[in-house]
Formats: C-alpha cells, structure tokens, sequence
C-alpha cells in the first residue's frame, strides 16, 4: 500500500485480544472510535484539531457518520485507516476514510460529516472566518474519485411505540458531558439477538445526530423494519425530542 498523498492522513492498527466482539472480528463500537480518532490526529496535524478548538471555544460535533464495510478486520490482522478531507463548507466539513488491509484488502469505507460550534452558544463557526484568523490552520480538499464512499442514506422510520429505553450512565458519556456518538451503535446493536448477529454480518450502519443527550436522562428507541427485509431504522427519542437516527443494513443471509 502506497502513502503518496501529503495530505491523506495513514494510521495503522492491528486487531488484539479484547478489541474484537464474538464473532472474531474488531467491534463495531471500537472501529467506530478508530476513525474518531483517526479524524481527530488528522485534524490536529494540519493545526484544525481539538487544540485549536479550545483556543476558540468551540469543539468539532459530528453530525453524520456512515460506515459500509464488506468484512471486518480480524483477530491479530493489520489495518490502515486512510482519511481526508473531502469538502469544505462555510460552517461544515465532508470527511472520508478508507480501511484497508496489509494485503492491500478494503476492508470498507466511510464518510461524516463535521460542524464546528462553539462550546457555550452551541452555534456554528464560519470556518471561512477562522481560517483568515489562524494561518497556520491547513483545511485542504483532497479528492478520490477512484475510492466508493457511501452516500448518507435517507432515514426515515415510522414506529409510534418505542421497543426499549435506557438512562444513560457514567459508561456512555464522554469529555464533552453527553452520550458519546459511538456509544449509540452499541445501544441499537443490542436491539437485535445474539443469533442474527452471529449469523448474519452487519454491513452498513449510517448515523444522524439531531441533539445531545446527557447522563440520568432517558432515551426511548423506536425500531422500523424496512421493506427489504434485512434493513431497519432506529429512532433514539428523549420524550418528543429526536435525539439520533440510525440505519442497519445486514449483508443478504
């Protein structure tokens, strides 16, 4: 595998011990993080990354992550995730990423979408502006046609009764004090049995962030099968306020 491009961020992992879930493959909770934190060491080394963030108070929000994946990594196999930035908008940013293998093996690929806001008023920042005041900051498009990302799906669910509710607890809050945006897949992969699971491999899961979410409070989730029959919406509700929207998609069984 070639890192010719500068500005393509390449960083390496290997599946260990505890990393995977029982199928033997890296969870999907951990890939989920991987490429937060990809994102985050990427944005950082061009000088747009946390640090920056605090100077401003402001911090980097996540408002759309779609994952597809043909297999995941394996137990004691190397990966590298590839990420770039795509587009680069007035007050958002399109994300990339690829995974691949040693072997050269795509594992899958990925997109999201970023909006920088700031830490008290929670509106967004003109990263126009904050480019012009920081000239050390690097936003720079780079662009692949020759790599398939997936395109954020339309969610739409239409189930009035919620299938399960949970209060979120120390486990699912991160740094900023609310439910962490990974933690959600945990939480809607717990809606389907341990049998399908195993049986059938998730292939894709697309994520809207709507709100925050905040420890003791508690979230209703509401399922939506699909009229293709392996794919299901997942809508997470705090009373009447949509909190997140999901979609799983299983490989055909």
């Amino acid at each position: 595998m070639t890192e010719g491009n500068q500005h393509i961020g390449y960083y390496h992992f290997v599946v260990e011990p505890f990393h995977e879930d029982f199928t033997g493959h890296i969870s999907w909770n951990l890939l989920g993080i991987r490429l937060l934190q990809c994102a985050s060491k990427h944005a950082a080394a061009y000088g747009f990354g946390s640090v920056m963030a605090e100077q401003e108070a402001c911090i980097w929000v996540l408002s759309r992550l779609t994952i597809e994946m043909n297999r995941r990594p394996a137990t004691h196999q190397d990966y590298c995730i590839e990420t770039w930035v795509d587009s680069i908008y007035r007050q958002f940013t399109n994300r990339y990423y690829r995974i691949v293998g040693a072997d050269g093996t795509v594992y899958g690929t990925a997109s999201s979408i970023w909006a920088l806001i700031g830490r008290e008023s929670r509106r967004p920042i003109s990263l126009e502006k904050l480019q012009q005041e920081h000239p050390t900051m690097s936003l720079i498009e780079v662009h692949r046609p020759e790599v398939h990302i997936p395109e954020p799906a339309r969610i739409k669910g239409h189930a009035s009764e919620p299938v399960r509710s949970f209060t979120a607890h120390y486990s699912d809050i991160d740094i900023n004090g609310h439910v962490n945006s990974i933690r959600y897949i945990d939480h809607i992969l717990d809606l389907f049995s341990f049998e399908k699971l195993g049986e059938q491999e998730v292939r894709r899961i697309d994520m809207t962030y709507s709100s925050e979410a905040f420890c003791h409070q508690k979230l209703d989730l509401y399922l939506t099968q699909e009229e293709a029959e392996d794919n299901y919406v997942i809508e997470i509700k705090r009373s009447d306020t949509p909190i997140c929207k999901a979609r799983v998609e299983f490989a055909a069984s």
